[in-house]
């Protein structure tokens, strides 16, 4: 079987490339894979992939992506100016894409990004499954064009596949119902449960300086909480820098360290106690499904659809709503090593119905489905 990957970016640090690399890792043990990318990155982030999987570039300048609620919103000719131009540059990236799909004939398409729906010519879009990385909340509220185009397109493709059972159920409300959903995979396995209460350290993995992360509101209170707790320690991996506000707490406090992007995720999280969220919202997180594997209880902020489905509150975790309870329950993780261990055993064993496997099987039977569409 051939499979195309069709992504917005090359590779870059995120969620999106996290969960196809997995994937086409999987797939190319069986399959011919190729990833098409439709604009370079503006990240540094390099990523080595097996000589088996073909990697393409269509545009190696990286777009300035204006939306369409942006100008409305600002009233901006400028903007409008420069969304025009893009326009442009797109059309002829997207005929670039048709050539190649025209040329690699897949036999079934997974795009990652619904604004590239408009470069798949139209006798492969019933081998197309679109996927969407993010909450069905989130893109109601901030993008009701991606609504409209999924509206337009969901009866001319394969299948629109959504990441929790909730945003499913809240796409097919809205009248989207050539809908499923399938599970993003843990990339790796841990064999045996660590003793996570030994480490004593606090961990998040996350782009620091976006918003959506909310990275000062997690640092402050950290940072107030270890003025009852000594023994603590907290780093935070990823790109970007949380506000100044919060470097000077980081410059005042040496026990919380940014440490920076790691290529490691694995050994970051086995030698950590607790996983950190403080999003405002989630499509699926990866990061929460790995620290669930490395037998991490999670403490979060109901992030959204997807929250309860990936940390059970008081089981694997917390999931709390305001700053003071976020204290309160981290508080009593660091000081109840029994807790903590309970929790750490549950998360670990949670995590194995995310398990590779078991979602590529969810994957081939989709590929089946839509294969009697063809």
């Amino acid at each position: 079987m051939k499979i195309l990957f069709l992504q917005l970016e090359s590779p870059t640090i995120g969620g999106i490339w996290g969960v196809n690399k997995v994937l086409a890792l999987k797939f190319s043990l069986k399959n011919e894979v190729t990833i098409i990318s439709a604009r370079k990155s503006d990240s540094n982030y390099v990523e080595s992939m097996p000589s088996n999987i073909k990697m393409i570039t269509i545009n190696n300048n990286s777009w300035d992506r204006v939306r369409i609620n942006q100008i409305i919103r600002k009233k901006s000719f400028k903007l409008l100016k420069e969304r025009l131009k893009q326009n442009e540059s797109r059309k002829k990236d997207y005929q670039m894409i048709r050539n190649y799909i025209l040329d690699i004939k897949p036999d079934v398409i997974i795009n990652s990004h619904y604004e590239l729906l408009d470069s798949i010519p139209n006798s492969y879009l019933k081998k197309t499954v679109n996927v969407f990385h993010t909450s069905y909340k989130n893109i109601k509220e901030n993008n009701r064009f991606a609504i409209n185009k999924l509206k337009k397109y969901q009866t001319k493709i394969g299948k629109l596949v959504w990441l929790t059972k909730e945003t499913y159920k809240n796409a097919l409300k809205d009248g989207l119902t050539n809908s499923t959903y399938i599970y993003n995979p843990v990339k790796f396995e841990v064999k045996d449960l660590p003793n996570i209460s030994s480490h004593k350290k606090l961990v998040t993995i996350a782009r620091l300086s976006s918003k959506e992360k909310n990275i000062d509101e997690m640092i402050k209170i950290v940072d107030k909480v270890f003025k009852e707790c000594k023994d603590w320690s907290f780093e935070l991996y990823g790109p970007g820098l949380p506000s100044e506000k919060s470097l000077e707490i980081i410059k005042n406090n040496p026990r919380i360290e940014l440490k920076g992007i790691t290529n490691n995720s694995k050994e970051v999280l086995l030698s950590s106690s607790i996983y950190l969220s403080t999003s405002l919202y989630e499509g699926f997180s990866l990061s929460i499904l790995e620290a669930n594997t490395c037998g991490l209880p999670v403490l979060t902020y109901n992030f959204g659809e997807s929250c309860s489905e990936e940390v059970i509150d008081k089981k694997t975790g917390f999931i709390v709503s305001n700053e003071n309870e976020f204290a309160e329950k981290l508080k009593q993780l660091i000081n109840n090593n029994k807790l903590l261990e309970e929790l750490s055993q549950n998360a670990f064993e949670f995590s194995k119905n995310f398990n590779i496997d078991i979602i590529i099987n969810e994957w081939y039977k989709l590929f089946d489905g839509i294969g009697e569409l063809w």
